[in-house]
């Protein structure tokens, strides 16, 4: 079974690397159990207390389930299509 990372593991292997993080594709396994596909973007901002990392992680998993499904009916068009006398 394929392991998901938890979210401070997935933001703490790109902080290191990089000031700004942006639309980067990740999936989870959700306290319930359900995979989800998130977009993160973030960036280390500095106030008076030090440097913190501010980031906004937008669940995209419908949006991906629905393009699934688009994919999936243009292939069963383009199959009738090609297949039509």
């Amino acid at each position: 079974m394929k392991q998901f990372p938890d979210l401070e593991t997935e933001l703490g292997n790109h902080i290191p690397a990089f000031s700004d993080l942006v639309a980067h594709l990740t999936r989870f396994r959700s306290k319930t159990g359900e995979i989800i596909t998130t977009l993160i973007s973030g960036e280390i901002i500095q106030l008076e207390d030090g440097d913190f990392f501010l980031s906004v992680i937008r669940d995209i998993s419908e949006l991906k389930q629905a393009q699934e499904e688009a994919r999936e009916q243009e292939s069963l068009v383009r199959a009738l299509i090609d297949n039509a006398p």
